[in-house]
């Protein structure tokens, strides 16, 4: 399956062969950042999810459980944005 990154460089190319001069630098630094953003929307969603389950009147064991899991969940939602 071609990327976006993919069509991307393949449409430079292209256009690199009609108007040297011409550089897709922004629009690829745009299009990437709008991305990243989208991901991090999409994680963000899915801990306000995870969040909005919790379940009220549990004993101190299962909330205690219950924000290790989400600490570990918002941990790996960090991680993950800073990497892709």
């Amino acid at each position: 399956m071609t990327t976006i990154e993919d069509m991307i460089y393949q449409r430079w190319d292209e256009e690199r062969a009609r108007a040297p001069g011409f550089s897709f630098a922004p629009i690829y630094q745009f299009l990437s950042a709008v991305a990243h953003l989208a991901r991090m929307d999409e994680r963000q969603g899915i801990v306000d999810l995870v969040r909005k389950a919790r379940k009220p009147g549990k004993n101190k064991s299962w909330n205690a459980g219950y924000d290790a899991a989400m600490t570990a969940i918002i941990r790996v939602a960090v991680e993950r944005a800073q990497t892709y």
